[in-house]
């Protein structure tokens, strides 16, 4: 479902890059090359950036639904598709240019459950009671990172 919507938006900038770059024909036929070649340049790596945000989107919301996330299990960050870095920027990405308000929500959603993710936790998922790192509970290192998360998608 989200793939075509992104190879749609990607359609819809190269025909407005292409057009731009047509008007500008019968005045300057070299900068036309150049701007040409410059926008189809511009126009294919953003759509290789957002087909890459997608790709680790989907990754990780298969993740999210394969580990059944219940809200009070924290795991370990190498169960990530990519870096949490990485996996945030892609469903930003995403965000941004979804059209749905649900869909924006579920993305949004999705970069709060990063905080879930956590270094040091292991092989096996561990209770938010648990005690994690500097002898607080995970609860508190999630809580501080959600409130964080949520400060930088609003």
């Amino acid at each position: 479902m989200i793939k075509p919507l992104i190879f749609a938006i990607a359609g819809v900038i190269t025909l407005t890059a292409n057009s731009a770059t047509a008007a500008e024909q019968t005045s300057a036929p070299i900068q036309l090359a150049q701007a040409d070649t410059s926008a189809s340049a511009s126009a294919d790596a953003q759509r290789a950036e957002i087909e890459a945000a997608v790709k680790i989107v989907q990754e990780y919301m298969t993740l999210l639904s394969n580990t059944g996330m219940d809200g009070e299990t924290v795991y370990d960050i190498s169960l990530l598709p990519d870096t949490k870095s990485n996996v945030n920027d892609a469903l930003v990405t995403v965000m941004q240019i979804a059209e749905e308000p649900e869909a924006k929500s579920m993305y949004k959603t999705g970069v709060l459950v990063l905080a879930f993710f956590q270094p040091g936790v292991g092989e096996t998922a561990i209770g938010l009671d648990e005690i994690g790192p500097n002898d607080k509970p995970w609860r508190d290192v999630v809580d501080v990172e959600m409130t964080t998360r949520a400060a930088t998608v609003e």
